[in-house]
């Protein structure tokens, strides 16, 4: 059945009130298991397999909608993983990066070495005393030699 406008205005809404930190964590009773349904296959499962058969590090994408779930069901595969026993790191670049423009693999790679060197600092894991950032700035200040 086609959507009224007024379905559509509401929804139109909704979906702009969307916003990423509003992720829901494992174990929120608001979370819709829309993946236990008949026929559909779980995200998490499909990547914590991939994860599991993996012997070392791997690269996985995940990607989808806003609003569609990714960031909620990522957090419920880092829990998964966490509880095995993996060191799960969750960093999210946005908070560095202005995701609009075209970005430089460079600048994007400086962006993603700080966002995981803190998200390790906040685990506790030695990260040889000081976060990526507090080197790259010392870098930056030393002088440059003529």
């Amino acid at each position: 059945m086609p959507l009224t406008p007024d379905d559509k205005n509401f929804l139109k809404a909704i979906y702009n009130n969307l916003k990423p930190e509003q992720a829901l964590q494992p174990g929120d009773p608001r979370y819709e298991p829309v993946y236990e349904r008949p026929g559909c296959d779980k995200p998490t499962e499909e990547l914590l397999r991939k994860i599991q058969l993996s012997d070392g590090e791997s690269t996985l994408y995940f990607s989808g909608f806003r609003g569609s779930g990714k960031t909620t069901e990522l957090y419920r595969l880092s829990e998964q993983l966490r509880q095995q026993g993996y060191v799960v790191l969750y960093a999210d670049a946005v908070r560095y990066i202005n995701p609009a423009p075209p970005i430089a693999t460079s600048e994007l790679l400086i962006a993603l070495a700080g966002v995981f060197s803190e998200a390790l600092h906040e685990q506790g894991i030695d990260t040889a005393g000081e976060t990526y950032w507090t080197r790259h700035y010392n870098w930056l200040q030393k002088p440059t030699s003529t």
